[in-house]
């Protein structure tokens, strides 16, 4: 089912966001956001319909499943040899599970027809693209559908280089490929339409897309799901939610529509389609785990270690990364540094722009040693001197020298600099990040899959503490951080062979246990 008409609207970054969150039972309300200036091109009023149909019945019946055989028993899948990892600093992953390609596999034992998810990336920077890509990806996979990787364009505050960048350019491709899940926009084309051509996008910037993504909304069925507004329940088909597992759902959802795609008209879609539209709410500005949840805790598990050993940065970055992890751990000399993170920049949050002196007050509360790496956009140094009179600071510009990875890195792309301060905090013996950043929330979330949950900090007095807290997600949409649902409780192999064995045909288990 496609549109009739679509739309484009006023492109919003993340600081632009007009509704802030929700108070949570831990925090206080952070501030008011401020309107947002447009950027862009607004195509109508009309242009997306508004109608939308949700699972609006009282039960989680499965659904009923097609008529094909079952896959053979197969054995218990040896262990792969992984790659020796040169640049092992910056690992926090594992090999991927069994239960993701198993998945996979029963999905395409169960129809012949190629099914597509399409979605067009975020407006706003980088971590709000990132974030986007993670639910559509982990939506394709949990549905059984080939995810396609957008056209190449110039992103926000991504084009550094002039360059134009396909969002997943900066991952790991051979990991998001294997298995024959993804395809690019132009092979999608081609099946659907007879031809590849792709119009807009190249060099331009991401609004000169508007043309292929009307293209690719009415090739599909375009969802009109809202994360302020809609919550997805996923994998209803396997066996619906125990009495304990629907409570959770209901109170993960916090008041928003329960959406069973299951059971939606558009899961028989060839296509799938996620539009983007700040104007009309369209825009995944969440966490997948915030916007999408999984009926059994298995399927959710696996979903969750996919977005971890996966979905992660191409090997040049973690490797530049690696390198100045093991400078930082020298210099150390074998004592505990500290990296921060201050943002000043394109950021309407004022009460997180805080000045030097306070950087320097939250510091001291946490600091074990004097060594500081600072991950800032924060162009004057001087703004750190009552920092550098107390600590030895360390800046990326400083680690760039002649030879190194890190040079190499930054040569081939400007861009992959604020990845790699990413990784470089996330494997610091202690962090400071900024309250509302998306940047800031990644490094948490990579921070939470290395085990160093207990040493993360916000500079914000008020919100210092609120990481190492115990918490779940609250209020809706909940991107402004990152949350324990993200990380926790994904490595529990015994769970995840056993649901690759269901999956397989091997045994079958009807079994579930709340996440």
């Amino acid at each position: 089912m496609g549109l009739t008409a679509c739309a484009s609207g006023t492109v919003e970054d993340t600081s632009r966001d007009r509704n802030p969150p929700q108070q949570t039972t831990e925090q206080a309300r952070g501030p008011a956001t401020q309107a947002a200036p447009a950027r862009g091109d607004d195509d109508g009023e009309n242009a997306i319909a508004a109608a939308d149909v949700v699972f609006a019945g009282g039960s989680w019946a499965p659904t009923a499943q097609t008529e094909r055989t079952t896959p053979a028993p197969t054995a218990r899948p040896k262990a792969t040899p992984t790659t020796p990892i040169a640049c092992k600093s910056a690992v926090y992953w594992r090999a991927p599970s069994h239960a993701r390609s198993t998945l996979r596999r029963r999905h395409q034992s169960e129809t012949d027809e190629k099914r597509y998810v399409t979605f067009e990336p975020d407006h706003g920077g980088w971590n709000n693209i990132r974030m986007g890509m993670e639910t559509a990806a982990l939506f394709a996979w949990s549905t059984g559908r080939i995810l396609v990787l957008p056209a190449k364009a110039r992103l926000y505050l991504v084009s550094k280089a002039a360059k134009a960048h396909g969002p997943f350019d900066f991952y790991d491709l051979d990991l998001i490929t294997e298995g024959g899940g993804v395809t690019t926009t132009e092979e999608y084309l081609k099946e659907r339409t007879g031809t590849s051509v792709v119009e807009g996008c190249q060099d331009e910037h991401l609004a000169s897309c508007k043309a292929l993504h009307f293209k690719l909304r009415d090739l599909a069925h375009t969802v009109l799901w809202k994360p302020r507004t809609d919550f997805l329940v996923l994998g209803t088909r396997f066996g619906a939610p125990d009495d304990t597992t629907t409570r959770s759902i209901k109170k993960h959802a916090a008041g928003r529509k329960l959406v069973d795609v299951d059971r939606h008209p558009s899961h028989n879609a060839t296509t799938i389609h996620f539009a983007t539209d700040a104007k009309r709410d369209l825009r995944f500005l969440t966490h997948f785990y915030t916007f999408m949840r999984w009926a059994r805790a298995d399927l959710g598990r696996a979903a969750r270690r996919v977005a971890r050993d996966e979905l992660r940065y191409r090997r040049e970055i973690q490797c530049a990364a690696a390198e100045v992890i093991d400078l930082l751990n020298e210099k150390a000399n074998g004592k505990n540094w500290t990296a921060i993170h201050v943002r000043r920049g394109d950021f309407q949050f004022t009460e997180a722009k805080v000045d030097a002196n306070a950087v320097l007050k939250a510091v001291d509360s946490v600091a074990q040693d004097s060594l500081v790496y600072v991950a800032t956009d924060e162009r004057k140094r001087d703004f750190f001197a009552p920092l550098a009179q107390k600590y030895t600071l360390v800046f990326l510009d400083d680690l760039a020298t002649k030879g190194s990875k890190l040079q190499a890195a930054l040569l081939e792309d400007p861009n992959w600099a604020g990845m790699v301060e990413q990784l470089i905090c996330g494997a610091s013996p202690v962090f400071l990040g900024t309250w509302w950043s998306t940047f800031t929330g990644y490094i948490t979330r990579i921070r939470g899959y290395r085990g160093l949950r207990s040493t993360t900090f916000y500079v914000l007095p008020k919100y210092r503490d609120a990481f190492i807290k115990k918490s779940k997600p609250v209020g809706g949409a909940a991107w402004w951080r990152e949350w324990p649902t993200g990380f926790e409780d994904i490595d529990d192999d015994h769970r995840l062979f056993a649901f690759a064995r269901e999956m397989s045909g091997h045994v079958h288990q009807d079994w579930h246990d709340a996440e």
